[in-house]
């Protein structure tokens, strides 16, 4: 990624633009993302499962349990342009920021392409040795003009992240969210991360927790894109929580993404 803008206030308060490469973005969308979008060891644990009910006397000759497989053997994706954002942000978190997100949230829609409830983003950022949760947004646009209306307009990004900010039930609702899902995973990070972030959100110490907002464009960098609702948003947030927005812009119209993704020859495993 190349670093096209920033403003950077103090550790957790600032905002970057970073403008990709035609094969960075490739690379990812064809492995990290597809891999997040498909929820790869999820779908890999139930194929494992009914191909063992496959093998077993009685089941060999259901229907119902052979295109299920057939179906899950299938990756091709099938998704709406904003959810290639919403998985390409987290990816560029995980890898890049030392942000962490255990549980594809994914796998709580009852609809496919449905739209999540809460927030977009909903996991941990470690700073300097400390692990702070993480709420955040996620936009994707390809509107011309700067900032695009998925910051500024009623329900956009701006007033999502001050929602956040503002409503403490809906900041613990989301910590009852990640709470929940520590019973169905073994992983002991996960469940160090938890108890650190929590324990950081009850403390009164300068900054409690992030929100981060992160804009997703196929259009030219421009720092306008991020610097006036930044600025807004600053005068709100104060100092028990930070505040990060982040642009990445991606060299490859949003209506081939899903092309891309879906390449031949690229599968993942």
């Amino acid at each position: 990624m190349k670093k096209e803008y920033e403003q950077i206030e103090n550790l957790t308060k600032s905002y970057t633009g970073y403008s990709l490469e035609k094969q960075e973005i490739t690379t990812l969308f064809q492995t990290d993302v597809k891999s997040k979008l498909l929820d790869t060891s999820q779908r890999k644990e139930l194929l494992n499962h009914l191909n063992t009910l496959l093998q077993d006397t009685g089941f060999e000759k259901s229907e119902t349990l052979l295109v299920d497989i057939q179906t899950l053997q299938n990756k091709r994706v099938d998704v709406q342009d904003f959810r290639i954002g919403e998985a390409l942000a987290e990816v560029v978190l995980e890898n890049n920021f030392k942000c962490r997100f255990y549980w594809n949230e994914l796998r709580d829609a009852r609809n496919p392409k449905g739209n999540k409830t809460g927030a977009d983003l909903v996991g941990f950022i470690e700073i300097n040795d400390t692990v702070l949760f993480l709420f955040g947004e996620v936009k994707t646009s390809s509107e011309q003009a700067s900032p695009p209306q998925v910051m500024t307009n009623p329900d956009g990004m701006e007033k999502q992240l001050l929602n956040l900010y503002q409503d403490q039930n809906k900041r613990l609702f989301l910590i009852s969210y990640i709470q929940n899902k520590l019973n169905l995973n073994n992983n002991t990070n996960f469940k160090s991360d938890f108890e650190a972030a929590k324990n950081q959100y009850y403390t009164n110490n300068v900054c409690n927790y992030i929100l981060y907002g992160i804009l997703v464009r196929d259009t030219k960098a421009d720092e306008n894109d991020l610097k006036s609702s930044y600025e807004k948003l600053n005068n709100e947030v104060l100092e028990n929580a930070g505040l990060n927005l982040l642009a990445l812009y991606v060299p490859i119209p949003k209506n081939e993404w899903l092309k891309i993704i879906n390449e031949e020859g690229n599968e993942i495993n």
